[in-house]
């Protein structure tokens, strides 16, 4: 196992609120994805030490993502209210749609586990702020 693949099975094996969501899948270059119930989307965990930041935030498929933006920023106010504070915006696919995410430094956890647990606290706040919408969606 890689040093990277190996920093990241940790957050493999977190659980979540809601007890059908699958559990974050290691993906090569340093990240690992929550998929949802929207084919082509999905929460993306991850970490930059040459930029010195972790973070988390909604992505996809580049042909599913700006509607699924579009409609989510429809409510918009109350995602934030629900997401943990320091999420923000974030410019999704070089577009004018807003997109959903949470940044912290890695100089602001003094362990990797800190790090860890942050991002694993963080996946579960978007995994309960979007997974039930983007569930209605795909009906």
């Amino acid at each position: 196992m890689t040093d990277e693949r190996a920093w990241w099975e940790p957050l493999t094996r977190i659980s979540v609120d809601d007890p059908e969501q699958e559990a974050p899948s290691y993906r090569p270059r340093n990240h690992v994805r929550v998929q949802l119930p929207y084919t082509g989307i999905w929460i993306t965990a991850f970490r930059s030490r040459t930029e010195g930041v972790c973070g988390v935030f909604l992505t996809g498929k580049k042909s599913k993502l700006p509607p699924v933006l579009d409609a989510l920023n429809d409510e918009r106010e109350q995602i934030l209210a629900e997401l943990p504070g320091g999420s923000g915006e974030r410019s999704q696919l070089n577009l004018t749609r807003l997109g959903f995410v949470s940044y912290a430094r890695l100089g602001d956890f003094d362990t990797d586990d800190e790090c860890r647990a942050w991002l694993a606290q963080q996946l579960n706040h978007f995994v309960n702020a979007f997974r039930p919408r983007l569930r209605a969606m795909a009906k």
